[in-house]
């Protein structure tokens, strides 16, 4: 889909970095399910245990699978080019994989992805750097900042939904909100650029979701918080399918969309262990799909 190998690369090693700095987040809410899966393989019920804990540990060995990938190739392509990988971003995603793989298996060491988080983000600052000359079409930076947004944003709103404890994610809840604002930066240049009136409801989306997880945050205006949810699914519900019919995105765009479209709807069931992985790597492949679209046709 992509032919230039340093973006491709680039894309794999961002969609797991920003994936590790998700599972990476310390929270209370591991803290409690860490507390219950040991209740519960205490009193036999060790398979509910297990289920509990099986998207956090799918999402880190996906992340770190695609971190990887991305680190691979781009050390392969560098010796082809005669060329010295960029170490450090072989360093730091290493040590943010190890990490996190920790804290996935070993709940009660949750917060130990803290380590992480500082060298993911000059993981991906450096990466982003590399290929800073390898785009072919500028728009398809701007996509790939809203796709970073994206991942984050609806990784704390599928993933977290889980047995109504996403009011003490506190700290995932701000990187959400920040997510939220950051795509309403961005969708402008985005949708001026594809020539289609999607943006005012993607940006009304957006905020509205961002106020919601700010009220989310705050127990007894949870169904405050929800009904904006709400308003804000039905917003970006009607701009997916608005976007299967734009011309300007290509067919293999349209796809993008239509890969989200789905996703978003599978969302409704992100309270269930690997349904909420789903619905957000569909959301983060659409998007992958609408980039390679735009390098495409540069």
């Amino acid at each position: 889909m992509i032919e230039n190998k340093s973006i491709k690369n680039f894309l794999f090693m961002l969609s797991g970095i920003v994936l590790l700095f998700c599972a990476s987040l310390p929270n209370l809410a591991d803290a409690v399910l860490a507390t219950l899966r040991y209740a519960l393989s205490f009193l036999g019920f060790g398979w509910v245990a297990a289920l509990l804990n099986l998207s956090k540990i799918v999402l880190v060995l996906g992340a770190v699978g695609l971190a990887t990938v991305g680190v691979v190739f781009s050390i392969i392509d560098a010796q082809a080019q005669k060329r010295q990988p960029n170490w450090i971003v072989v360093g730091c995603v290493g040590g943010s994989s190890f990490f996190a793989l920790i804290g996935a298996f070993v709940p009660v060491l949750f917060w130990i992805g803290f380590l992480s988080i500082p060298a993911l983000v000059v993981a991906m600052i450096m990466a982003y750097k590399d290929v800073l000359g390898e785009w072919k079409n500028p728009v398809s930076k701007v996509a790939t900042f809203m796709m970073i947004g994206i991942l984050v944003a609806f990784w704390n709103r599928c993933f977290n939904v889980y047995m109504g404890i996403s009011s003490i994610h506190i700290l995932a809840s701000l990187c959400s909100i920040a997510a939220f604002v950051y795509l309403c930066v961005w969708q402008s240049k985005f949708f001026e650029a594809i020539g289609k009136p999607v943006g005012p409801l993607f940006m009304i989306g957006c905020i509205l979701y961002a106020v919601a997880d700010f009220f989310n945050m705050i127990p007894v205006l949870g169904i405050v918080g929800m009904l904006l949810a709400i308003g804000a699914w039905v917003l970006l519900l009607i701009a997916y399918i608005k976007m299967l019919n734009c011309q300007a995105l290509g067919d293999l765009g349209r796809k993008g969309a239509l890969v989200m479209l789905i996703a978003h709807c599978v969302a409704v069931l992100s309270f269930l262990p690997v349904i909420n992985l789903a619905s957000v790597a569909g959301l983060g492949f659409g998007w992958w799909l609408i980039v390679a679209q735009l390098e495409k046709k540069a």
